[in-house]
């Protein structure tokens, strides 16, 4: 069953309807009560769904493009993710490199997309809608030189799952694209689900690169650095030490689109009486506002 879901031309909706036949016993007259209340479904998707998601992504592409009979761009991209379905919340790392082959033109504005396209169908009609996610900036090529991905993002908690079922009249689906201002836009299917996989394997992506075998480094988040248990192995620096790849923690302004249940709590409360003791300041991250006369 998929989830409740909210779109631009469509949405899932649901409701409780609830029946109640009445009847009085001295009459015999009978008489219904009917009631009806709106509810959010969360749906569950997961990644055992979609098996072919879970191969590892590399992608390899030569952009050319010209103006007037004038090149504007020429670029070596590659990039590669250690596979290409997800649950909500994990974090996405990508590597590669843009190599900039035009001896005069940068490439501004390069950047890290999460895409969703919804497709409605009503018999014969068909609308569709995409949605940006989330995107992380990268930077810009001066011509002539490289400039290495290795950076990683996070799916949103709430965001809506991937929903590719025969015959529903929504479907949903996500796109990781590499792109800049109007050049080029070079992306890769995602499946997005909200459990995992009933087999809790570890992959890893062996680049050809590596010649050092014991070479690591760990994906985790900075408070995770001292304690994160069997990190996944990623041989891609001449390092001897793990290097720790920092993850972007982004504040997307675009709504995920899913309904969210305790995920976010507020700040403690402020306890005046609680504090007054010498022995007992206010922390500092909270500020304390009095009546002023």
């Amino acid at each position: 069953m998929p989830g409740t879901f909210t779109g631009k031309f469509g949405a899932i909706a649901y409701r409780f309807l609830i029946k109640l036949k009445v009847k009085r016993f001295s009459s015999g007259d009978e008489g219904l009560i009917e009631c009806e209340k709106t509810v959010d479904v969360l749906g569950k998707v997961s990644l055992d769904q979609q098996p072919s998601f879970a191969q590892p992504v590399s992608i390899d592409r030569h952009v050319k493009k010209k103006t007037f009979f004038m090149s504007r761009l020429e670029a070596r991209i590659k990039f590669e993710i250690e596979r290409a379905a997800f649950t909500v919340g994990e974090h996405i790392l990508v590597t590669g490199e843009i190599k900039n082959e035009h001896p005069t033109n940068p490439i501004k504005h390069v950047s890290l997309e999460l895409r969703q396209h919804i497709l409605y169908a009503s018999g014969d009609a068909q609308r569709s809608d995409t949605r940006l996610i989330t995107r992380l900036i990268l930077g810009s090529v001066p011509p002539n030189e490289t400039f290495p991905v290795h950076n990683s993002f996070q799916i949103p908690f709430d965001c809506y799952p991937s929903l590719c079922w025969n015959g529903s009249p929504v479907q949903v689906a996500y796109e990781l694209l590499l792109t800049n201002t109007g050049c080029f836009e070079i992306g890769t299917a995602l499946f997005i689900g909200n459990c995992g996989s009933s087999q809790n394997e570890r992959r890893s992506i062996v680049y050809p690169e590596s010649t050092c075998s014991s070479t690591t480094y760990y994906c985790v988040p900075p408070s995770e650095l001292s304690f994160s248990p069997d990190p996944p192995p990623y041989s891609t620096f001449l390092k001897n030490e793990p290097m720790f790849v920092p993850i972007h923690m982004l504040k997307t302004p675009y709504r995920p689109f899913a309904p969210a249940y305790h995920m976010f709590h507020g700040p403690p409360k402020y306890h005046d009486q609680y504090y007054r003791g010498e022995s007992s300041p206010p922390p500092e991250r909270f500020l304390k506002i009095e009546e002023i006369e």
